[in-house]
């Protein structure tokens, strides 16, 4: 038996493959960019196949949080879709709740976006 290393809760699973229950999951998925859940997926491969070919035995410590990190930076095509996935991350963090929260919100990007400029 399993236990998730997010709420606790047993699981039933037969593998030590997952360490998160599959609500935890989806919970943590709902909060993570398109670009953080594509980054986590390539490291999974990449650990799943390290695991399988005994390279995890000798992968230095840290590797796959640097290969994460490079898969999240690779994402964007430019800092222009990055800010615009910062945008729709924020906007979405609302839940829609009435139009003034999200152009607070908009408002509240644009001017750590412009602060973060000026300090570059």
């Amino acid at each position: 038996m399993t236990t998730c290393i997010e709420c606790g809760k047993d699981m039933d699973n037969k593998s030590n493959l997952s360490s998160i229950c599959t609500d935890c999951a989806g919970k943590l998925a709902d909060d993570l960019s398109p670009a953080e859940l594509v980054a986590m997926a390539k490291v999974g491969l990449d650990a799943l196949i390290d695991e399988v070919t005994g390279y995890e035995k000798v992968r230095p410590k840290g590797e796959l949080k640097e290969r994460h990190e490079k898969y999240v930076e690779g994402y964007f095509s430019s800092p222009g879709n990055a800010l615009k996935a910062l945008v729709n991350l924020e906007v979405k963090a609302t839940e829609l709740k009435d139009l003034q929260t999200v152009v607070d919100r908009i408002d509240k990007v644009e001017a750590m976006i412009e602060k973060a400029l000026k300090e570059v």
